[in-house]
């Protein structure tokens, strides 16, 4: 089955916690298994056992005097864990078609708490419209079939946003959002705290800077928040039609806590210039869980933190990060697993002429605080500045059974409390089918029960929501007999 081809679903995580290894050296070995050179897993004995293939376990707490941090409350998920459609649109519902266009942003100024706006078929010209205003709480604004492409929200060249979310507990659901010259959808109130927003089986195209900006602005956070089933991408026609992408990018989170984006496809973020990353939650955001995403051919992936720590969300004074190196950090905690990055077109070779790589990185963490990447496959087919970067002396991190084509670098004496088990400069032979985008490993890979059980950072499930049993595999999938 190839990656466009599959059907997502999630299972919701239990509690993370940092490792607390720490590392003392030679972290990327191109081509071979790398790990802290100063941490051995305990010997195995015969509990460790299981039929098939042994369970490497690393005890975390014995080996730092049971030193762990806790990433903080898992955020809630109601939305379909199988990315199935919502049910039947409510006999109560306002419904509404592309003869209401003119009209559309009073209807929606107008919808009463917990409502729900169900959009029937067809295109819906907001191009020279008002901004879509949603200022209830408990809005629901959804398509009347279930299918995203039979409804499309159109904006055109002077638009700013085409919907503005300033309430708690609204879902945008079964629906396609495309082309702004800002961004698709904001979410956030002045000086407020939003709770409970949420995307799902939405399709979002086509935008010059990012497409869901959460939280933009000073203190408008917005907390708990889940985006899911969704599709994020950026097509040729508005790509070429870009002089400047630094701005491009599908997601990001400014001072959110417990976003989960889960069971998305991000592609197609790059252009001439250098781009943001695709997906990032920054100045201040904590505890971001991002897994079972795929991203392809995007010029830079994920990023949690960054160097916009000025203005961000102070942390809570119960954590324990300690202070940052510089006025804030720009992420506390967080989980990145499960999660395919995937670059192949060609297109992309010397596309950025500021760039002496084709892409940047497609892991990173920036100020950051005890976050965790684990469980990722990453298969690049063009120059990369990295996979995985740590960056900043106040960053830690934990980074383990990854499988990556690049390489893993610290960068600006970022920490990694735990490197363990991960696979760099990995070729298509570990996988079933590289060029056709099934990541699954082959027959012999190296990768094959060559993880690390980490009790304290419990994967129970791979992509595909198979069971994680035994000793585990790297990367995003687990084989199955």
């Amino acid at each position: 089955m190839r990656l466009s081809s599959l059907q997502f679903s999630v299972q919701p995580w239990g509690r993370f916690w940092a490792l607390a290894w720490v590392l003392s050296g030679g972290l990327a070995q191109t081509g071979c298994l790398v790990q802290d050179p100063a941490w051995e897993a305990p010997a195995e004995t015969d509990a460790d056992s299981t039929s098939g293939s042994s369970q490497g376990t690393s005890d975390v707490s014995s080996e730092t005097g049971g030193a762990t941090e806790s990433t903080g409350a898992v955020p809630t998920d109601e939305l379909p864990a199988d990315c199935a459609p919502l049910p039947s649109v409510p006999a109560d519902a306002i419904a509404v078609s592309p003869a209401d266009n003119e009209t559309l942003h009073i209807i929606f100024a107008d919808a009463p708490p917990g409502g729900t706006i169900a959009l029937e078929p067809g295109v819906y010209d907001r191009a020279g419209q008002p901004t879509l205003v949603v200022s209830a709480v408990g809005v629901t604004v959804r398509s009347t079939t279930g299918d995203p492409d039979d409804v499309v929200l159109a904006g055109g060249p002077s638009t700013v946003s085409l919907i503005s979310v300033r309430a708690s507990d609204v879902l945008l659901a079964e629906f396609t959002m495309r082309t702004s010259d800002d961004t698709l959808v904001d979410i956030g109130v002045d000086d407020a705290v939003l709770d409970h927003d949420q995307l799902y089986r939405m399709v979002m195209r086509d935008a010059a800077a990012t497409k869901l900006d959460v939280g933009p602005g000073l203190a408008r956070w917005t907390d708990d928040g889940v985006i899911a089933c969704s599709t994020f991408e950026q097509g040729d026609a508005f790509r070429d039609g870009l002089s400047e992408c630094g701005g491009v990018s599908a997601v990001r989170i400014s001072g959110g806590a417990r976003w989960t984006l889960r069971d998305n496809i991000f592609e197609g973020h790059w252009c001439t210039t250098t781009s943001y990353a695709t997906v990032v939650a920054d100045r201040g955001s904590s505890d971001t869980r991002v897994e079972r995403n795929i991203l392809k051919n995007n010029f830079r992936g994920i990023l949690l933190g960054g160097d916009d720590v000025a203005d961000g969300r102070p942390e809570p004074a119960s954590d324990a990060c300690g202070e940052p190196e510089g006025p804030g950090w720009g992420h506390v905690r967080g989980v990145i697993v499960n999660n395919v990055t995937w670059v192949d077109d060609p297109r992309m070779v010397g596309a950025v002429p500021t760039s002496d790589t084709d892409l940047d990185s497609m892991i990173g963490f920036w100020h950051v605080c005890g976050a965790i990447a684990v469980h990722n496959t990453s298969y690049v087919a063009l120059t990369t500045f990295n996979g995985i970067e740590w960056r900043y002396a106040d960053t830690s991190v934990t980074v383990a059974n990854n499988l990556i084509s690049t390489t893993l670098v610290s960068r600006d004496d970022g920490v990694a409390l735990g490197v363990d088990h991960n696979v760099t400069g990995i070729g298509a032979a570990e996988f079933v089918d590289a060029a056709g985008g099934d990541f699954r490993l082959a027959p012999g890979s190296m990768a094959r029960d060559s993880g690390i059980v980490i009790p304290a950072i419990p994967v129970s499930e791979d992509f595909d929501r198979n069971e994680r049993t035994g000793r585990p595999d790297l990367g995003a999938f687990e084989s199955q007999p």
